[in-house]
């Protein structure tokens, strides 16, 4: 099973900047990068903070791409379980 998130270290003109990637599992790789915004300086490169702004990009990557599902199902004519009982 593969972690739903990496952190990965990316030089950027302000420094070092801890990046996030989520995997994909219809392309089966890591395929969704962004920024958490955090740099990777000092001794323990602020690790701990990169991992929390993950996780809540993590959240909010998922969401996206839930909302992302209906609207496709929406153009496709499909209705969700919840319009249908309606």
């Amino acid at each position: 099973m593969r972690y739903p998130f990496t952190l990965v270290k990316i030089k950027s003109k302000v420094g070092t900047m801890w990046h996030v990637r989520f995997w994909d599992k219809s392309l089966q790789k890591y395929a969704h990068s962004r920024t958490t915004g955090i740099l990777a300086e000092g001794k323990k490169e602020h690790r701990r903070e990169a991992e929390e702004a993950a996780r809540k990009l993590y959240d909010e990557f998922l969401v996206s791409k839930s909302t992302e599902h209906c609207g496709v199902a929406a153009r496709m004519g499909i209705a969700r379980a919840s319009e249908r009982l309606a």
